[in-house]
């Protein structure tokens, strides 16, 4: 990661995180271009399931005024910028209340004239459990439990979807 683009993207994906800890829906409405999209893959139905920004902040934003404990850490940081686009990965730890997640954003971005903002948001996450398991296995034919089908952010992130 570097270059000026780069560390204007760190710095958004910066405020994204605060939103995420935090439920700051001013946060999230910045960062996110008004159609950006979510997506993430169903482990139980094998679909791509995509829902609007605005409606993934939402159920972030309610989860903590519910006043559970919402901590996403950034274990890996990937920033490529390509002039007015850019890609970054970011691999993180998650705790949702008391349960924890590894998983692996992907955002899409856009240099607009308001700035830079994400377009996409591709993720997918599992239990902490789960991913220390299949660490330990030295095959790649170690089997991945399934989620919840329910399109709940808070209840993809419990079952690990």
């Amino acid at each position: 990661m570097r270059g000026a683009g780069n560390s204007v993207v760190a710095d958004l994906l910066a405020v994204y995180q605060h939103a995420v800890r935090t439920g700051d829906r001013a946060g999230f409405a910045a960062v996110f271009h008004p159609d950006a999209v979510v997506s993430y893959p169903d482990r139980k139905t094998g679909q791509l399931m995509t829902v609007p920004a605005t409606a993934f902040a939402d159920e972030v934003v309610d989860t903590v005024a519910a006043g559970t404990t919402v901590e996403e850490i950034t274990e890996a940081l990937w920033i490529d910028v390509a002039g007015g686009v850019a890609v970054a990965r970011v691999d993180f730890r998650l705790q949702i209340g008391d349960e924890h997640f590894v998983g692996t954003d992907l955002f899409s971005l856009a240099k607009l004239a308001e700035g830079w903002q994400i377009c996409q948001k591709l993720y997918d996450m599992q239990p902490a459990s789960v991913a220390a398991r299949d660490r330990a296995r030295p095959d790649d034919t170690a089997k991945h439990p399934t989620g919840s089908d329910k399109q709940s952010v808070k209840e993809r992130n419990r079952h690990g979807t």
